[in-house]
């Protein structure tokens, strides 16, 4: 399943379950910010730290508006996040 969120400037964030490996946690990036249309990106939890999508040496810089919008519409990703990882918990148990 794939969801965007929409947000100020052309940003999005976009989560993505076919990215959730819960043998490998490491492994998946569920949670894309995406800039520029689409030229620049970054994990969701880098990009709302730090304010910044990058590709090679192209930056893009987010602003107050951005990352305000970022982390607000976040939380509510990482929720879906939580409910799908667990999702995935129940059905790699089975088996």
């Amino acid at each position: 399943m794939i969801k965007k969120w929409h947000g100020p400037g052309g940003l999005w964030l976009e989560f993505d379950s076919d990215q959730i490996f819960v043998k490998d946690p490491g492994q998946g990036t569920p949670l894309m910010v995406y800039a520029k249309k689409g030229r620049v990106s970054g994990t969701y939890w880098c990009v709302s730290d730090i304010g910044e999508c990058s590709c090679g040496s192209e930056y893009y810089n987010l602003n107050k508006i951005q990352l305000d919008w970022l982390r607000r519409v976040g939380e509510k990703a990482e929720e879906l996040l939580d409910k799908e990882w667990e999702k995935q918990e129940v059905i790699q148990a089975a088996w």
